[in-house]
């Protein structure tokens, strides 16, 4: 894969404790593993963007393609072996 992939959190406006826990979560994982490989992206739960989505629940992680978590933060073995997956480094 050519580029970062980008995580993004959507989340509440303003964000809820869950929500800035997935992003602390987020940072932790990019900053401790991945670096320029990932670009986390927070974005509000009320934008087009997640209306594509279909965001029903925040926070609402989504990894390249996938949703990787709805309404909770996943533990931090399974958010990196998401990135990892799509990465392409499983």
């Amino acid at each position: 894969m050519s580029g970062p992939i980008d995580v993004i959190i959507f989340e509440t406006e303003p964000p809820c404790t869950v929500c800035h826990r997935a992003a602390k979560v987020a940072k932790k994982i990019k900053d401790e593993y991945f670096g320029d490989k990932v670009n986390i992206r927070r974005i509000s739960c009320l934008t087009p963007e997640a209306e594509e989505w279909d965001v029903q629940l925040a926070p609402t992680i989504v990894v390249g393609d996938m949703i990787i978590a709805e309404g909770e933060v996943p533990h931090k073995e399974e958010f990196k072996a998401a990135i990892l997956e799509v990465l392409g480094e499983e």
